[in-house]
């Protein structure tokens, strides 16, 4: 797995806690958990209930409303000494109201399709732009 959490890396290479990095330690749920000493079954379950969010695709409120509900009784019963930020209470919590109230899918408002097109930018940049001073 990998995770540069404690090591600076060069400028221009991205953090160390990118969401790649994140996106390897929710995937990697068994590893993650011997790293960290926490049972796996949150990470995993974490990990699904993200990838659940990101889909284009229809998703069952009634059951994904019943999965958050035990990820977050689950995280209260084996860690009740963990502070859990806001961010993961509104998905545990509310995860299923966001997800009915969307007018398109939730995955619809991800960044990967702009992201993608920085090359292609840049590109149109460096060629398209004038070179060469007027006066």
């Amino acid at each position: 797995m990998d995770p540069l959490v404690n090591k600076f890396k060069p400028s221009g290479s991205g953090t160390p806690n990118d969401v790649n990095a994140a996106r390897r330690c929710f995937k990697n749920d068994r590893e993650s958990a011997r790293i960290t000493g926490v049972n796996g079954s949150p990470v995993l379950r974490i990990y699904v209930i993200l990838q659940i969010i990101s889909s284009r695709f229809e998703i069952n409120i009634e059951e994904f409303n019943q999965y958050t509900n035990d990820t977050a009784k689950l995280f209260v019963k084996e860690y009740p000494w963990f502070h859990v930020p806001a961010s993961v209470v509104k998905i545990l919590v509310h995860g299923a109201d966001i997800v009915s109230g969307a007018t398109i899918y939730v995955g619809q408002f991800s960044e990967e399709a702009e992201e993608s097109r920085n090359k292609e930018r840049k590109y149109c940049r460096r060629i398209h732009s004038r070179k060469i001073c007027r006066s």
